[in-house]
This record gives C-alpha cells, structure tokens and sequence, in this order.
C-alpha cells in the first residue's frame, strides 16, 4: 500500500535514493579506476519543482516532448550532462 506521508516528504525521500545511487556509482568507479561525474553543484536550483525556464529534470508527470520519461532529465538536463562529461574528460 502506497504511504502517504505528505507533499514535503516525497522530495526528500527521493533525493535520499538518489544520494544512495550516487555513493554505489562513487564506489563502483572507484573500484574500476573510472572517474564519477557528479552533476551536484551544476544541477542546484534546477530540479523539478525549479520555474519552467531554470527546470533540467522531469517532474513525475511528464509536459512537454523534450521530457517525456519521468524522473530523468529534459534537454536541457543533457546538455548539462554532456558539458559535465566533456569537462571531466579534460581536467
């Protein structure tokens, strides 16, 4: 049964799994000798909830045709993500 704790909730709830995915993908390049691109500081104040403009990531229902999956990145989201690889790839 869905638990329903609250609109305040959810939020935190969800970055909580991020950060866990974040710190298995950390462990995981680490053990491999592979670099982990943190996307942290470049995606600050432009998740979801962000105004249509500064929003990089799709809310939990998709709105436009450059969003279409929920949870993921927009356009915009990639582009960031490939500028954050390509500066990884030259340091």
């Amino acid at each position: 049964m869905f638990n329903r704790r609250g609109p305040k909730t959810r939020p935190t709830y969800l970055q909580a799994k991020l950060d866990q995915l974040n710190a298995v993908m950390v462990a995981e390049a680490a053990e491999h000798d592979a670099t982990f691109v943190s996307l942290d500081a470049t995606t600050q104040g432009h998740d979801a909830c962000a105004t249509p403009d500064q929003r990089w990531m799709v809310g939990a229902l998709p709105t436009s045709l450059d969003a279409i999956a929920p949870l993921h990145p927009n356009a915009a989201g990639h582009a960031n993500t490939a500028q954050q690889v390509l500066v990884a790839l030259h340091r």
